[in-house]
C-alpha cells in the first residue's frame, strides 16, 4: 500500500469514530460541555497547523479529522443548547489546555518560519 492510501484509511478510521458519540449527541443522550470540546478542537488545530508547516502530507488527513471531530461536537452541542461553562468553573485540566494549545500556537507562530 502506498502512504497516500494508508493516510485516506487512517483519516476515515478518525472520521468513523466520530460517528457514534455525534449522533448521541445529536438525540440528547449525552450532553457534551462545549466549552471542553472548544479546548479540544484548539489543540487539534494548533497540531493541524504544525503539521501542515512541517512538509506533511500523505499522513494529514488523520490531523485534519482530528480536528473536524471535535468542531463537529462543538457544533452540535451548540445547536442543541448544551451547557457552557465560564471560565471561573474550569477544572485545572482544563485550564491546562487552554494555556498549552495557546502556548502551542504562540510558538509555532514564532517557529514557523525558522529552518
Amino acid at each position: 500500500m502506498s502512504a497516500q492510501t494508508i493516510g485516506l484509511l487512517s483519516g476515515g478510521l478518525v472520521i468513523a469514530s466520530i460517528v457514534p458519540y455525534a449522533i448521541r449527541v445529536y438525540e440528547r443522550k449525552i450532553h457534551p460541555v462545549p466549552t471542553s470540546w472548544i479546548l479540544w478542537s484548539f489543540i487539534a488545530l494548533a497540531i493541524l497547523l504544525t503539521y501542515r508547516s512541517s512538509g506533511a502530507e500523505a499522513n494529514m488527513w488523520p490531523v485534519v479529522f482530528g480536528f473536524f471531530n471535535p468542531t463537529i461536537i462543538v457544533i452540535l452541542s451548540v445547536w442543541r443548547h448544551e451547557k457552557w461553562k465560564k471560565l471561573n468553573e474550569f477544572e485545572p485540566y482544563e485550564w491546562l489546555c487552554l494555556v498549552f494549545g495557546i502556548l502551542s500556537i504562540v510558538m509555532w507562530l514564532f517557529m514557523r518560519q525558522s529552518q
